[in-house]
């Protein structure tokens, strides 16, 4: 019979393996998610910083759990360069709203698309108030992720309604 202290050192040697073996593939999981983040921020190159509007001393971003997330819902898709044409309609149910979407129809969508024939209006941001001396028009985005988002985004673009700015409602939902 092995005597029980033989026992219990080889149970201790075993489990501070797998801890170390553990905590060693969580370092270079860590140092993964940090070299894929910081190559996901300049590719494509963008003027805008998510992170400059946290306090990353007292947040940080957490590496691990962004890449994990992104990779399992975008898996290695890339962001399209370049910005998306977009046009619009008048909303039936509120006046002075425009509604807007993808320019042209996506190959296999099965999405409502009104086109430029039908009545849609291409967005033309500079040329829009470039050529009427307004200001440049509004265009909130928002996604469909409950009633409190679109209440918000109805309520954004209504405090415009007395600028001078025309005003659209981008869902975001719509451009996937």
């Amino acid at each position: 019979m092995v005597p029980f202290d033989v026992v219990w050192k080889d149970a201790l040697l075993i489990t501070a393996a797998v801890l170390l073996g553990f905590f060693l593939l969580y370092q270079f999981l860590r140092l993964w998610a940090r070299s894929t983040y910081k190559a996901w921020l300049s590719n494509p190159s963008t003027p805008l910083d998510v992170d400059a509007f946290v306090d990353s001393s007292v947040h940080p971003p957490k590496h691990v759990k962004v890449v994990i997330v992104h990779k399992l819902s975008v898996g290695d898709a890339k962001p399209k360069p370049g910005a998306i044409d977009l046009s619009y309609v008048d909303s039936p149910h509120v006046g002075g709203l425009r509604v807007t979407q993808n320019l042209t129809r996506r190959d296999g969508s099965s999405k409502n698309h009104i086109s430029l024939q039908d009545g849609a209006r291409k967005v033309d941001i500079d040329g829009d108030a470039a050529s009427k001396g307004e200001n440049y028009p509004l265009v909130v985005g928002t996604i469909r992720m409950g009633f409190g988002h679109h209440r918000i985004a109805y309520a954004s673009e209504f405090i415009f309604e007395y600028f001078i700015f025309s005003r659209s409602i981008l869902d975001l939902l719509i451009l996937a």
